[in-house]
């Protein structure tokens, strides 16, 4: 063993001679550099802040159709049709608008509970005389006797 690292010992020096005496330059020339930093140094030129502020807004905006918002809440409102009343005065009929909801509409289901109408509901509790038998995930089965009702 101490043969071979005899043996490597003269060949290591002869590499480290032959490498130092070789080049007249040192070993890390950094001029390069400094030439770099000298030709980023001048300020660069930009666009006036009054050019800035004449600039049209970059973004485009859509305007929603109104049509289909509409007919999204004609879909979530159920209407009954416009029903005249009578006023103090035969000759003035006024029509007021009426909402009605359905008992039985399915909103929303989160957590073993269910939005039923207006109101969340719990498995086993009651709905227009309906008992909640099961919820899933798209599901809400209500049974009175031997009535179901399946919502989804």
């Amino acid at each position: 063993m101490g043969d071979t690292i005899l043996k490597t010992i003269p060949i290591i020096i002869s590499l480290l001679a032959t490498v130092s005496f070789a080049s007249n330059k040192p070993l890390l020339d950094l001029s390069w550099v400094d030439a770099q930093i000298e030709a980023i140094k001048p300020p660069r030129k930009g666009v006036a802040p009054k050019k800035i502020r004449l600039l049209k807004e970059p973004f485009v905006y859509l305007k929603k159709d109104e049509e289909k918002e509409e007919k999204k809440k004609e879909r979530k409102v159920q209407e009954r049709p416009l029903v005249p009343t009578i006023q103090t005065t035969v000759s003035e009929v006024k029509t007021t608008k009426v909402i009605k909801s359905d008992p039985f509409e399915l909103k929303a289901i989160l957590n073993q509970t269910a939005l039923i109408g207006n109101k969340w509901y719990k498995l086993g509790q009651k709905v227009k005389g309906y008992t909640i038998v099961r919820i899933t995930l798209k599901d809400v089965y209500l049974k009175k006797g031997s009535k179901e009702i399946h919502l989804s």
